[in-house]
């Protein structure tokens, strides 16, 4: 389901002339999906055990506590 509604909304977005109500029900639906990644992300990191560190300084510390940005991840050289 994930692979169509990703192929729809890059058909849509491709689109110079897309209905708005079209745009509407496909935000719809990745809103949907979004949710579906969310609860299962939430439902997995629950599962994980307790690390046996503790971060208390830096920036993972700060990404942890909710302030700063995750730092992104660069692709390996080739």
């Amino acid at each position: 389901m994930s692979a169509e509604l990703l192929k729809d909304a890059e058909r849509a977005l491709g689109e110079r002339e897309a209905l708005p109500e079209d745009l509407r029900v496909l935000a719809a639906k990745l809103v949907g999906a979004l949710e579906d990644v969310m609860r299962v992300a939430v439902s997995s990191g629950e599962r994980l055990p307790t690390p046996s560190y503790r971060c208390t300084s830096g920036a993972v510390a700060d990404v942890l506590r909710g302030h700063g940005t995750a730092p992104r991840l660069m692709a390996p050289k080739s």
